[in-house]
């Protein structure tokens, strides 16, 4: 029995496709004013960044706990104006490229980065996942790992199918 991949990778995704998806799909934006961020956004963002947009918080404890000195109401306009994103879709794009890149750097099950990133379930990962990257987790981890190696043929090296983590005949 020979293994099929998914119809839509049946011709793989190319490597700059990849990249593309996995840098924009998270980059941090402010507006096109060259204006440095408010403090107090950057301590909101670093917060963020550092909980890998795990949830849990609400905005309201997270400004009594950053001493903001302002409500979550309005430390989120103030995020969005200078940001680009709502906190909640910021938070939302940065535990998707943490996923990304651990599908990408690990051996982790999807299930295990799902809990590990504080997801309900792994259908609500691969859903959110499939949203913004437009493969699903499985399909993202072959698509990547099939472009490493291809990487690697490319500059010389020899590369087998079981060298790379996930990459199975």
């Amino acid at each position: 029995m020979s293994h099929q991949p998914p119809k839509n990778q049946r011709r793989g995704v190319p490597r700059p496709v990849l990249e593309r998806l996995t840098q924009t799909s998270f980059h941090e934006t402010s507006n096109s004013s060259p204006i440095s961020l408010d403090w107090r956004v950057e301590k909101l963002q670093h917060f963020i960044n550092t909980e890998h947009g795990k949830l849990g918080w609400s905005l309201d404890s997270v400004c009594k706990q950053l001493d903001m000195g302002f409500s979550g109401s309005h430390a989120a306009r103030l995020f969005k104006k200078q940001i680009g994103l709502g906190v909640r879709e910021y938070t939302k794009r940065k535990r998707l490229a943490v996923a990304a890149d651990k599908l990408k750097t690990t051996t982790l099950s999807i299930k295990e980065i799902a809990a590990d990133l504080g997801y309900k379930s792994q259908s609500d990962l691969s859903r959110q996942f499939k949203r913004l990257f437009r493969l699903n987790p499985t399909e993202f981890r072959i698509a990547h790992r099939q472009a490493s190696c291809q990487s690697l043929l490319r500059h010389g090296l020899n590369v087998t199918r079981g060298s790379l983590p996930g990459l199975h005949p």
